[in-house]
């Protein structure tokens, strides 16, 4: 597929150096990156060699191959590779070990944080890392709790890592509940996830840590920031007012003809940085429907198009 051959052409101008661009935080909702096998406690079954979108070996190893590349692309503008990637809709350990150790990803070492959740799905969140620039100190995947019961929903990902260039930060990887089961009762779920990640995150930042919370939050800056709002004004949404769009694409995401930005970064006011959508024309193709572009995804319904993920991923340059 053309998505795969010309990711190494279209680049921009590197940066200069490493220590100008201070670290680099990507996330990326990879859309339904599932195994080729069957697991029956999860429901997989339409990513099956024999299910309803034929998702075979070669098309799995075609989407971890441009997944990977994607990421390294990143290396072309920004001077080196991110030193963190958030994902989002992983299945399994699986997926990740192909993505970091079979991929052309393998030679830069990276190593990965995943926990199997609660989703119905089996879809997760998960953390890969470069193990020669970050040293994980802690870690561990946070259950929202409804009514003494555990949602069934994708755990918060946290890990307090070590950088190599001395200072801590403390990191949580969202994908909030989608508006599939309705505006209401789906934020009615965000509002109890964002209630139980700020159990954790206020208590960190009351000792004067650094927090920065990354993520596909299923809804609008603006809607967003207001779970996040207090006295103190401790938080910043870095997408709040964003405008730095490029080649057409001016969201993360597009539904029918409109385009937003639900996937984000939240941050303690203490992380200075600069966040940014990565929409290069590799990840775009052209809408024929409603016109302009939008992401390149893997299928159109239940037809392969070669595409990586409706979402377009997002960067942090923390300073």
């Amino acid at each position: 597929m053309a998505l795969i051959f010309t990711l190494f052409t279209i680049f921009f101008t590197p940066v200069s150096s490493v220590q100008e661009r201070g670290v680099l935080i990507m996330f990326w909702n990879v859309e339904n990156f599932f195994d080729t096998r069957r697991d029956f406690t999860i429901l997989d079954e339409e990513f099956l060699p024999q299910g309803e979108k034929r998702w075979s070996r070669r098309r799995f190893e075609q989407k971890r191959d441009a997944i990977a590349k994607t990421i390294i692309s990143i290396e072309s503008k920004y001077g080196d590779y991110p030193d963190l990637v958030g994902l989002a809709e992983v299945e399994n350990s699986y997926v990740l070990r192909q993505i970091t150790e079979k991929s052309p990803l393998n030679p830069l070492g990276y190593n990965y944080i995943h926990s199997d959740s609660s989703d119905p799905r089996g879809i997760d969140v998960a953390l890969i890392y470069r193990e020669n620039r970050v040293k994980v100190l802690k870690s561990s995947f946070i259950k929202p709790i409804l009514g003494g019961d555990t949602l069934r929903s994708r755990d918060i990902l946290y890990a307090k890592l070590s950088l190599s260039r001395g200072d801590t930060i403390n990191l949580f990887v969202v994908h909030l509940p989608s508006k599939y089961s309705g505006r209401q009762l789906s934020m009615e779920k965000r509002e109890l996830c964002v209630k139980v990640l700020r159990h954790y995150s206020d208590s960190i930042i009351e000792l004067g840590e650094k927090v920065v919370i990354v993520g596909d939050f299923n809804d609008l800056p603006s809607e967003i920031e207001t779970l996040f709002s207090d006295d103190n004004c401790n938080y910043i949404n870095h997408f709040k007012e964003y405008q730095l769009f490029e080649n057409g694409a001016k969201g993360s995401v597009k539904f029918m003809n409109s385009w937003q930005i639900i996937d984000q970064v939240i941050t303690s006011r203490n992380c200075q940085g600069r966040a940014k959508i990565y929409a290069p024309k590799f990840l775009l193709e052209h809408d024929t429907k409603y016109l302009g572009v939008k992401p390149f995804r893997t299928y159109s319904g239940t037809r392969h198009i070669g595409g990586v993920s409706d979402h377009l991923p997002i960067l942090f340059q923390l300073e």
